[in-house]
């Protein structure tokens, strides 16, 4: 994976997407008033919103919001088409974010599942610090099974960074 770099240096791909990074309706304090709990947060990389409402037996109630950012130095995020048919070819896409403090380049490749990759997997770009950069890479639906998925994954190595995104 990676442009011949493996999954080693990347670590499993992000994948994970959720719209809620975890509910719990009851959970009860200690005698002392307090409580902790953890979760695994999901593979977004986004800020947060923890609001935490807490209520005692005899009907009095508070509430808390905080919130918490994940982020990484270099961020990937596909450009994919919703759906695709047999026989299209289309643009593979990835929208490269450089948040690594400095200008730096990247190498960005595509792997994919159930889709045939045409022409180059692998391309080097810039991106100055804070930027972006559009990396498209060209693939073309094979005949599948009816109900089959395709499966995209592109990685980017740069900067002392990386990230890889698994759609």
């Amino acid at each position: 994976g990676g442009g011949g770099k493996g999954l080693d240096e990347f670590g499993k791909p992000r994948g994970e997407f959720e719209d809620t990074a975890f509910w719990r309706s009851s959970l009860t304090t200690g005698a002392d008033g307090k409580l902790s709990t953890t979760f695994k947060l999901p593979d977004n990389l986004t800020t947060w919103n923890i609001e935490v409402i807490g209520s005692t037996r005899d009907s009095l109630f508070g509430a808390v919001n905080e919130t918490i950012t994940t982020a990484k130095a270099v961020i990937v995020r596909p450009v994919l088409p919703r759906f695709v048919r047999f026989k299209d070819e289309l643009n593979l896409g990835a929208i490269v974010h450089n948040f690594t403090g400095k200008d730096a380049s990247f190498e960005v490749s595509v792997e994919g599942k159930n889709i045939e990759l045409i022409g180059q997997t692998a391309k080097k770009i810039s991106i100055p610090s804070d930027g972006s950069q559009k990396v498209y890479f060209i693939a073309k639906v094979p005949s599948l099974p009816l109900g089959s998925v395709s499966q995209v994954t592109i990685f980017a190595s740069g900067g002392g960074a990386t990230d890889a995104v698994e759609q």
